[in-house]
This record gives structure tokens, C-alpha cells and sequence, in this order.
């Protein structure tokens, strides 16, 4: 397993409820008329994708894991309210999932856009949706079909339309491909680039395709999958996706991938790689000692490197591994805390 994966109960997000005027217009000329946004928009090219993402404000949206939690902690335990507040602070991908009818991953997807307009921010969000998502056997979920599936991302693609977002597709999706059969190998390709299509045509978006880690799988590996996916209509690649890794490693790996893959771009995950991995036995399940890394960003010094960002629901955990730990996707206190409490800022 390349990394532990987190499913974010939609009514934890408390997002449905979020209303705002649309603008007709925005800076990279988009309509947001939402009547009239998927006629409107055309295809946003690799380069322009990059530029709605880089230097851009991430917006940090209401009714995170770590929110909900500092919310219910009583204010007489000042250092857990503290540390809880240093999480909840920072922007963090929204995911979207199995848990979301398409009805209402459009109505999220809309709601969230609105609200990140208000504040001129870029919406960071995961989908997390394919067919046969946990071949892998460590989860559950995904869509019940390829047909369920495309209905799912048209609507998605629909709630997202004219937004500034940057969407980090299907974590483990290709870095878990051979584990299905021939064919179902063969269909997942084609409805990752029907997701890229979609959304890059449709909703006028920056996607990142997930490609692991660097202690996973080779970068030629990688760089062939992600060709076969459709990155060369995306904006690039996400590395280290709910993973450990140190920043420096995957931007080298992610140097490796881009070379294959015509320079495409990436972003990486830094949402708990503050003392990087750790090196006993299921290091990706909830490893101990680990921390925060650093505050989220779009503005780095690399042409390559579009973001170091919290693209892990922090708090949430990756599975009942370790003595203590909840299942999968179950908000987890003392972990949250701890990877809070021994943050380098």
C-alpha cells in the first residue's frame, strides 16, 4: 500500500449550506453564468491550467475535520485548542467521493466555488471516485459502474465550472493499476481521461493526476500511466498524496516523471511530511512521531513545482492499524494533535 487514504464524511464539510452571487466575469475570462458556463467555456490548455494555480491565495473552507473538532473541544483544554486551531487555520483540499450523490456533489461543488470567489482563492479539491477504487483491498468504495461514474464527474464538472480550483484526480487510481484485471486496467484509463476531458473542457479547471511517491513505484512507471491517463491535457501530476515523503525527494522523483511526460507540472502533498517517513513496519498507516509540514503554498521557486499542498484531510486516519486507531476515514484527536504539536512553525 503506497499510502493511507481518508474518506471525509460529507456532513462533516458543513458546505451545502454556503450561497453566493456569481460574478459574470473573472481575470482569465470565464463566463460564471451558471446557466450558460458549460456552452461558454473552452478547453483551458496545460499552460493555462498552471497559471490559475501558481501564486495564487488557497482558500481554506469552512467545516473541516480539524474545525469540527476544535469546535467540540472544550475551552478549558487551552493546549489541544491551540494546536487544533494550527490545522484548522490552513487550506485543505476538500475531497469528493462515493459518500456524494451526483446531485450533491454539484451542489457542494457550486457552493464551494461561490464561497472561494468571495475571497479571490483558489479551491483545492480531490476526487475520489473510480470504479474498483480499493482493488487494492484496503478500503471501500467508488462508483458502481464506468456509466455511474461518468454521470458522477459530469456533474461534478458542472458544480466546479468557471472556478478558479485545482483538482488532484483519483489518489491511487493509476499507482494501484495493476491490480485489475487487463480490461478493467484498459476502462480505467479511459474514464481518467474522460475526468481530465471533462473537466479541463467542460469546467474550465486545473487538474493534477495522482502518481504515488517516490519510494513506490518507478518514474518511468509512472510517466507511462500518466501518459496513458491523459496528463498531457492536465495540468501535471500530484505526488504524496496522504503520504510521508520528504518534499526535497519528491521533487526530484517529480523532475524524473516530468521529463517523461513532456514538463509536465506537479504538486506535492506536504500535509504530513515534517520529519518525513518513517521506516518500520506499515509506514503508511498513522506511522508515529510524525508532524505537520509546512503551511500550504502555491508560490515556490521551482518552474515545475505548482504547490506544496494539504491534500491529506489532516486528523482523519488511514486505518485501524496501530493500538488505538479508528478506522479509516474516523477523526483521530490525540494523532491530530500530535502531528500538530511537533510541527517545525
Amino acid at each position: 500500500m503506497q499510502r493511507g487514504l481518508s474518506v471525509l464524511a460529507a456532513a462533516a464539510l458543513g458546505l451545502t449550506t454556503l450561497t453566493a452571487a456569481a460574478p459574470t466575469s473573472d481575470t482569465l475570462g470565464y463566463a460564471f453564468n451558471k446557466s450558460t458556463a458549460l456552452a461558454s467555456l473552452a478547453a483551458v490548455s496545460p499552460d493555462a491550467q498552471r497559471t490559475l494555480v501558481r501564486g495564487r491565495t488557497l482558500f481554506t473552507a469552512p467545516g473541516s475535520a480539524a474545525a469540527v473538532a476544535l469546535a467540540k473541544t472544550p475551552k478549558s483544554q487551552t493546549r489541544n485548542r491551540t494546536l487544533l486551531t494550527k490545522i484548522a487555520n490552513q487550506p485543505q483540499a476538500v475531497w469528493f467521493g462515493d459518500w456524494l450523490t451526483p446531485a450533491k456533489a454539484r451542489t457542494q461543488a457550486t457552493s464551494l466555488v461561490a464561497a472561494a470567489r468571495k475571497k479571490n482563492a483558489l479551491l483545492p479539491v480531490v476526487l475520489y471516485n473510480i470504479p474498483f477504487r480499493d482493488c487494492h483491498g484496503y478500503s471501500a468504495g467508488g462508483a458502481k459502474s464506468d456509466t455511474a461514474y461518468r454521470t458522477w464527474i459530469d456533474q461534478v464538472s458542472a458544480g466546479l465550472a468557471g472556478g478558479r480550483v485545482a483538482v488532484v484526480l483519483e489518489p491511487d487510481a493509476l499507482p494501484h493499476l495493476d491490480c485489475l484485471t487487463s480490461a478493467r486496467q484498459a476502462a480505467r484509463l479511459a474514464l481518467m481521461r474522460y475526468a481530465v476531458s471533462r473537466l479541463t473542457t467542460k469546467a474550465g479547471i486545473a487538474v493534477y493526476l495522482d502518481a504515488g511517491h517516490s519510494a513506490f513505484k518507478p518514474a518511468a512507471t509512472m510517466a507511462t500511466r500518466l501518459q496513458q491517463a491523459g496528463v498531457d491535457q492536465a495540468a501535471g501530476f500530484a505526488l504524496n498524496v496522504a503520504n510521508f515523503q520528504n518534499t526535497d525527494g519528491e521533487v526530484a522523483y517529480g523532475r524524473q516523471i516530468s521529463a517523461a511526460t513532456d514538463d509536465a507540472h506537479f504538486v506535492v502533498d506536504v500535509s504530513r511530511n515534517g520529519n518525513g517517513p518513517w521506516t518500520g513496519t506499515q509506514a503508511w498507516c498513522n506511522p508515529p512521531g510524525r508532524a505537520l509540514g509546512p503551511r500550504p503554498t502555491t508560490s515556490t521557486d521551482d518552474p515545475l513545482l505548482d504547490g506544496e499542498l494539504w491534500i491529506k484531510t489532516i486528523g482523519l486516519s488511514d486505518g485501524a492499524c496501530r493500538l488505538g486507531a479508528p478506522n479509516a476515514g474516523v477523526w483521530w484527536q490525540a494523532y491530530a494533535i500530535g502531528l500538530a504539536s511537533r510541527a517545525h512553525w
